[in-house]
Formats: structure tokens, C-alpha cells, sequence
């Protein structure tokens, strides 16, 4: 095995998990610190392809591979406490303006909405996998590893560390744990999350910060994760089907689009079934509740 172990020297983390830090409506920050913004952090640490200074770049691929890890961080009996940050007004980069901000002359403020910082009773956090490493790919990481000055943003700085076996501060901590069933939903690197990176930084170098993580999709990808303590969880009985458009439809087709879908899927089940349920298509319906099928489309909106 060998892990990754983080530790946030001011024993503060801040970072924005969904997007939602400009509506300043966030109330929850991200927690435990996912080991996508992990990797993303190392891939910055020395870049990639002909960025690359002290690393030949295939200790990335193979964390891309690795797989869900073990995290071992503060849980339920220890969460670390949900600091809402107020916004603030900061100098806005570009052209001179007239005079909007008292301390910068000719300069136009701009409001922030800052976030969630947590507050951490145990600033240290563990990434572990139960695969096997050579040394190559050991000391590659542990470089990459000594170059990452914050893991968030720039105000959660940390000290960041490879190891071959598990510390001992960890031994008596319950772990978040992959588990299809897990109560947790926490993003981990897959492959080609490598190609997406450098796509968006080269849009990044083109078009300035209009370019955001949120922009790129391919970059989620989330995993069940079971918290420690949490209880098993039952069977609700809920179905939830996806259906994802291979091209893009116009939003005024909607009503069409749903009616479709709803045709198709009580043809499909008389085929296999025969006659379909009232459950299914809402006709002679006589319970009371929402315990019918619904057919929604979620357009794309960005």
C-alpha cells in the first residue's frame, strides 16, 4: 500500500465542492477534501508533457488508475465546524475606471462571496491505497508532493507528505470507505481526467479566468463513500433511471421529448411484461402520495 497524508497548517480548509460559492448561499464547505482536488493539486505541483521540471509526468497516470481511496479524516463524532465566510469587496483587474474603490485610485471593486472555511479539531488527513508502487513512481509523487504549497484555495496552506505504510495518528480513526451503498458522494480522479486538465489550462492561458472547473463535466466524476458510524442503509424501494441525449435538442422541444421517452418505455415494458402498471403511467391511479412515475427533463443550462 501506500498513502498521501495532508496536513493543513493552519488548521483551516477552504474550498468551493459544487460551484455554489458565488451565490453566496453556501452553508456547507467540502469535507473531507476530495482526492480529485488531491490530484489536481499535484498535476499543478509540476504540470504536464513539456511542463513538467522535476518529474517525467507517469506518476500522474498512474494515480489516475488507482482507484477510490481510503480517507481517514475528522467524521461525524469530530466534523469540523461549517465556518460561513461574510462577502467582501476586492479590487477588480482590468481597464481604469472611474474612482469606485476607496483605497485604489481609478479602480472599480467587485464583490466576493468567499465560501465555507472549516475549522479543523485534527488538521491532518490520510489518502490510502492497497496497491503496490515502485520506487520510481514513489519518488516521482514524493517531489510532486513537496512542491504543493495549498490544497483549496491559496488561504489553506499545508505540508504534504508520501508514505509507504500508515501513520500512526491514524491507527485508532475510522475511515470514509468506498461502498457502492456509501452515504457520502466524494469525487475521485478516472481516467482521461489527465487530458481534461490540460485542456482547460490551455483554455485558461487563452481566455483568462471566464474559464472554470464547472465548465468542464468530464472532470465529475463521483463516488459512493460510506462515513464512519454511518448505519446501514435500506432499500427505499426508488428507481431512478438516466437517460443522457448523445446531441443537443432545443429547450422548446421538451414536452416533446418527455412524451417520447414516456412512450417508449411503457412500449418496452409491454413488450417484456405485457399490460403496463397504472404506477407506471398515471392513468386510473387511485393511491394518494407521490409514489408514481415521473418523467422529467432536466435541460442543460450550464
Amino acid at each position: 500500500m501506500f498513502g498521501i497524508e495532508v496536513e493543513f497548517l493552519h488548521g483551516t480548509f477552504r474550498a468551493d465542492p459544487d460551484g455554489s460559492a458565488v451565490t453566496g448561499r453556501q452553508s456547507k464547505g467540502e469535507w473531507p477534501p476530495s482526492p480529485s482536488r488531491l490530484f489536481a493539486a499535484l498535476v499543478a505541483a509540476d504540470g504536464t508533457g513539456e511542463r513538467c521540471r522535476v518529474t517525467d509526468g507517469s506518476e500522474l497516470a498512474f494515480l489516475e488508475d488507482a482507484g477510490a481511496p481510503v480517507i481517514y479524516a475528522e467524521n461525524a463524532e469530530m466534523e469540523p465546524w461549517h465556518q460561513e465566510l461574510q462577502p467582501r469587496y476586492v479590487v477588480l483587474a482590468g481597464k481604469v475606471a472611474k474612482s469606485n474603490q476607496q483605497e485604489y485610485h481609478a479602480r472599480q471593486g467587485a464583490l466576493v462571496y468567499p465560501g465555507v472555511r472549516m475549522a479543523l479539531r485534527n488538521p491532518a488527513v490520510l489518502y490510502l491505497w492497497d496497491i503496490e508502487i515502485s520506487d520510481n513512481v514513489m519518488e516521482s509523487l514524493c517531489l510532486r508532493a513537496a512542491r504543493v504549497g495549498y490544497l483549496g484555495t491559496s488561504d489553506s496552506p499545508v505540508r504534504m507528505r508520501v508514505l509507504r505504510q500508515m501513520s500512526e495518528r491514524f491507527f485508532n480513526r475510522e475511515p470514509f470507505t468506498p461502498h457502492e451503498d456509501g452515504d457520502e458522494l466524494i469525487s475521485v480522479p478516472r481516467k482521461g481526467h489527465l487530458e481534461v486538465l490540460d485542456v482547460m489550462y490551455e483554455q485558461q492561458c487563452e481566455k483568462g479566468t471566464n474559464v472554470g472547473r464547472s465548465q468542464f463535466r468530464a472532470l465529475r466524476n463521483l463516488a459512493n463513500y460510506r462515513s464512519p458510524g454511518a448505519p446501514e442503509r435500506a432499500d427505499d424501494g426508488s428507481v431512478i433511471a438516466w437517460l443522457r441525449l448523445e446531441r443537443s435538442v432545443s429547450g422548446r422541444r421538451i414536452t416533446t421529448v418527455v412524451s417520447l421517452f414516456k412512450k417508449a418505455v411503457l412500449a418496452k415494458f409491454q413488450d417484456l411484461y405485457g399490460e403496463p402498471p397504472a404506477i407506471l403511467h398515471g392513468h386510473g391511479y387511485q393511491n394518494k402520495g407521490y409514489e408514481l412515475a415521473r418523467f422529467l427533463a432536466l435541460p442543460n443550462v450550464g
